[in-house]
């Protein structure tokens, strides 16, 4: 069951993803040529890579996915495919979506975005995650924390 405090992240996720999105239509990029293109080619990579990270540990999950935080011993700890080197693969997976998508639109607002309140509202819904993690898996889970990353492998 999930409290205020456990959708506190989500809302403030998704004020971010707005603000986010916002940026992208008030604030449009203007530049052409070469740079422009450069941009727009790179951007649509990493963006696809993001999607394709997302859709992977979606099914990677399968029932043990939910937007608000759920964990029960009935879906068990998922330590497979990219959860073996990151515990929130899928909040990677859109930072790169989101990163991909200002540096395709040449939004450098966009970016700020991102870097500013779309990755820090990722990072409380992974803490807030990893708290009841933590609470139904003890042990198990804190081992698991000692050899991952939380969301950028090698990192962070």
């Amino acid at each position: 069951m999930s409290t205020i405090s456990d959708r506190a992240p989500f809302a403030a996720n998704v004020a971010a993803f707005a603000l986010f999105i916002g940026s992208l239509v008030i604030f449009p990029n203007r530049s052409q040529g070469s740079t422009a293109l450069i941009l727009a080619l790179s951007g649509c990579a990493v963006a696809l890579a993001g999607v394709a990270l997302v859709l992977w540990s979606r099914a990677e999950l399968g029932s043990a996915w939910s937007f608000l935080p759920k964990a029960d011993v009935d879906t068990g700890l998922i330590t497979t495919g990219p959860y073996r080197r990151v515990r929130h693969p899928i909040y990677l997976g859109l930072t790169l979506l989101a990163t991909g998508t200002a540096l395709a639109f040449g939004s450098w607002s966009a970016l700020l975005i991102v870097s500013c309140a779309v990755v820090p509202t990722f990072a409380w819904r992974a803490h807030t995650e990893e708290v009841q993690l933590s609470r139904i898996f003890g042990e198990r889970f804190v081992a698991y924390r000692e050899r991952t990353r939380m969301i950028i492998p090698y990192l962070l």
